[in-house]
């Protein structure tokens, strides 16, 4: 029987790929923050830029790591590195919870941030965990409360409102 060569990307090279790409993401906010004029100190205070910048420098320490880690094991020639990136099941996966990502961003201008959360967390959970309806429906639910004690009781943050208003 011929043994067929696929092309798969690697974990090595996916490595290398996803660590660059950190780098850039870390770039293109830094780049934002400066563009946008968000100072990371102002006023003898924490700026607009703060939070933003702080995460951008852990990216992009991160991706630096990753990308690293990822040409070293390159050149050992670690046998970990010629694994497929991801299986089908995880494929299915990663595109779930995009999907969901995706739908959740567009609904929650029409359903409301925390229904549109609740529905999310059912979904994932009844599908990812592979969960009773019941068990998706409870953890949902209670996900949406706390969701809505935290950020729209306690801390006042303006949220998109649906038909029921909340």
């Amino acid at each position: 029987m011929e043994n067929k060569k696929t092309a798969v990307l690697k974990i090595k090279y996916a490595d290398i790929i996803m660590g660059v790409l950190f780098v850039a993401l870390a770039a293109w906010i830094f780049w934002v923050c400066r563009s946008d004029g968000l100072d990371f100190y102002h006023d003898n205070a924490p700026g607009p830029g703060f939070m933003p910048m702080i995460s951008a420098a852990m990216i992009a320490v991160c991706g630096v790591g990753i990308t690293v880690k990822a040409v070293m094991a390159l050149r050992k020639n670690d046998p970990e590195g010629e694994k497929p990136i991801a299986v089908s099941k995880e494929w299915k996966t990663f595109f779930l919870i995009i999907g969901v990502c995706f739908a959740s961003m567009f609904l929650a201008e029409i359903l409301g941030l925390i229904i549109t959360v609740t529905l999310a967390m059912i979904v994932l959970i009844r599908f990812l965990e592979t969960e009773k309806w019941s068990t998706s429906i409870v953890v949902g639910v209670a996900t949406g409360i706390v969701i809505y004690l935290i950020f729209v009781v306690f801390l006042k943050v303006h949220v998109p409102r649906g038909p029921l208003g909340f």
